[in-house]
This record gives C-alpha cells, sequence and structure tokens, in this order.
C-alpha cells in the first residue's frame, strides 16, 4: 500500500519494518529505488534497524533510527 507524508512525499511501509519515502513525485524513479537498495544493504550489512528511510531528494538521502 502507498503511503503518504507531508513532509516526505509518498512511500511505503518495507515488509522489514521500516517506512520508505521517494518524494513527492516520482521523477528520477529508477534511481531512487537503486539507492534506496544500496541504503538497505549497507544497513543489513551493518546490523542497523531504521525508523525511515527517505531518497527523496537523491543528494542527499537518510535515514532515521528514531521518529
Amino acid at each position: 500500500a502507498i503511503a503518504y507524508d507531508p513532509r516526505y512525499g509518498l512511500g511505503w511501509n518495507d515488509p522489514q519494518g521500516w517506512k520508505v519515502y521517494f518524494g513527492f513525485n516520482m521523477d528520477g524513479l529508477d534511481s531512487k529505488v537503486a539507492q534506496y537498495a544500496g541504503i538497505v544493504t549497507n544497513l543489513n550489512n551493518q546490523g542497523i534497524q531504521p525508523k525511515i528511510i527517505s531518497v527523496q531528494y537523491p543528494y542527499a538521502p537518510f535515514y532515521r533510527l528514531e521518529q
């Protein structure tokens, strides 16, 4: 299911337990999805469980551990 947050835009709840946001439009979606996959791989390798991952701005992606 698609989710919406007024701060981060469109996204969804990932089955691994966090929220994912891609922004308010789908421009560059392929790049955002690839960036998201890389972030998830990196976090999983480090044993980090985020609460939010945002690739809304591809030049400044981030994750948060708490909301």
